[in-house]
C-alpha cells in the first residue's frame, strides 16, 4: 500500500474541509458586518453572535492549515516486525479475535476514514485513545482498550 497516496488522500480531505470552513467563515463575517446585523435594541445580539462564529471558524481554519502542513511534511518511514509503531505506520490489528482493522498513523487529525483499493483505512493520531495504546508497540503485541460501555482486545498483526 502506497503511503504517499494515503497522505495525498488525507490532505485532499482536509483541504475540502478547510475550503468549506473558509466559505462559512466568510458568510459569518459578512453577516457580522452587514447593516442588517446592526443591533436594533440592547437585547439584539445577532451581529455579536455572528462575529463570535466568524472568529471561531477562522481559528479552526488555522488549525486545519497547520495540520495540512504537518501532514504534508510528515516523514514516510519503513517498518518491520521489530520497529515500534510511530507516525507513518500502517498497522493491521485483529479486534476481539475476529475483526481485522487497518490504521494509518499520522501526527494529527486522526479519525478520517479512507478507502483505497476496496480496503478501509482509518487514520489515527497520538492524541486518539487507540493511537496512545498503539504508539511504540510492535507486531505481536496485544492490548485492551476500554471505553465507557465496552472493552476490546487487540493484537497487532503487521506494521508496514
Amino acid at each position: 500500500m502506497d503511503k504517499k497516496v494515503l497522505v495525498d488522500m488525507v490532505v485532499e480531505y482536509l483541504e475540502k474541509l478547510l475550503n468549506a470552513l473558509l466559505d462559512s467563515a466568510k458568510e459569518a463575517k459578512d453577516a457580522a458586518t452587514n447593516e442588517e446585523s446592526k443591533a436594533e435594541n440592547k437585547y439584539d445580539t445577532r451581529g455579536l453572535e455572528a462575529s463570535y462564529l466568524a472568529g471561531a471558524q477562522a481559528e479552526r481554519a488555522g488549525v486545519l492549515l497547520r495540520a495540512i502542513d504537518t501532514i504534508r511534511k510528515m516523514t514516510i518511514l519503513s517498518f518491520n516486525d521489530q520497529k515500534p509503531i510511530q507516525s507513518s505506520a500502517i498497522v493491521e490489528v485483529e479486534m476481539d479475535g475476529d475483526e481485522k482493522r487497518t490504521f494509518f498513523f499520522i501526527p494529527t487529525q486522526g479519525g478520517i476514514r479512507l478507502e483505497l483499493n476496496g480496503q478501509v483505512i482509518q487514520t489515527i493520531s497520538p492524541e486518539s485513545p487507540i493511537g496512545k495504546l498503539l504508539l511504540n508497540r510492535e507486531v505481536g503485541d496485544s492490548f485492551e482498550m476500554k471505553t465507557k460501555d465496552s472493552s476490546h482486545e487487540y493484537e497487532i498483526l503487521s506494521v508496514k
